[in-house]
């Protein structure tokens, strides 16, 4: 918990249901300037971002399938929901394969 007295919050299926709404809380309050999360952000839970940073095409690491188009969107579907009229959505890819 000492990062979110830093305002830096995660979001993971590794942690409770209450650290996760706690975590939620927080950045619906404007305490959390940053949240590192995985795609569990974009299984329904209700985020607005100004800036989503995607630094993965890959689902779990590398040798396994590449970030399907529909959860990407899913993801970066979090920015431009906040009072702000702007919004960034980045993909860092490293991986050459990767077809632009």
């Amino acid at each position: 918990m000492k990062l979110l007295a830093v305002g830096i919050g995660i979001h993971h299926s590794g942690i409770s249901c209450e650290e996760r709404e706690i975590t939620e809380q927080l950045f619906r309050a404007g305490m959390l300037r940053v949240i590192f999360c995985t795609s569990t952000l974009a299984a329904g839970v209700n985020l607005p971002a100004t800036r989503v940073i995607i630094t993965n095409t890959r689902i779990a690491g590398p040798g396994k399938p590449t970030l399907p188009c529909t959860i990407y969107r899913q993801m970066i579907g979090r920015t431009g929901r906040t009072q702000g009229t702007k919004a960034q959505s980045i993909l860092i890819a490293s991986d050459k394969n990767l077809a632009v």
